[in-house]
């Protein structure tokens, strides 16, 4: 088990208006997934509006068209897989908490 100082506990408890340490955590802990959560659906937006088309039209025409095959494209590429990738992990850990009531 992990030991927090009183001082950690108070701050964690005030600042997130909880009545005890487990609740504050649980709701911090949630409320960083539904943030990362939305961080990464606004940077797949941000692509699907640069490209006016979804990941796997764009990750086709990047490697099926000549004028599409630099490294700005490629970048997009990993940059957008990195996005979806994490967006879908973070929402997987999300139901698992779900799932655990937590």
């Amino acid at each position: 088990m992990v030991e927090i100082s009183s001082e950690i506990e108070n701050l964690l408890i005030e600042t997130t208006q909880c009545d005890n340490l487990e609740k504050a955590l649980k709701f911090i802990f949630t409320d960083y997934l539904i943030m990362k959560i939305h961080l990464y659906s606004q940077k797949i937006i941000k692509f699907q509006d640069k490209w006016n088309m979804d990941f796997h039209k764009f990750k086709e025409k990047v490697h099926t068209q000549k004028d599409f095959h630099t490294y700005n494209y490629e970048r997009d590429v990993w940059e957008w897989e990195e996005a979806m990738t994490l967006k879908n992990h973070y929402e997987g850990v999300k139901e698992k908490c779900t799932s655990l009531n937590l």
